[in-house]
């Protein structure tokens, strides 16, 4: 089981839906009204928040892959 199965199955079901929804708009590359930053000093790695939850994904040769889930602590964006 990797890091971001864990997470999911340690949340809510109605949090772990929306989170779901999330991941499937950014693998498909559906990003409209969505709050997504850029992160410093890093290439092609984005930030998506909802809420307390960040989602981390890399964009690599038009694909977007998903990197992290998690709550946002201070150690979130420390190995990016």
């Amino acid at each position: 089981m990797n890091k971001i199965e864990k997470f999911l199955s340690k949340i809510e079901s109605r949090k772990r839906d929306i989170i779901l929804e999330l991941l499937y708009k950014i693998k498909t590359d559906d990003l409209r009204g969505l709050d997504i930053k850029k992160l410093q000093d890093q290439e092609n790695c984005f930030r998506l928040r909802k809420g307390k939850i960040r989602i981390i994904y890399k964009r690599d040769s038009g694909y977007n892959n998903i990197v992290s889930v998690e709550y946002r602590s201070e150690k979130t964006y420390r190995d990016f």
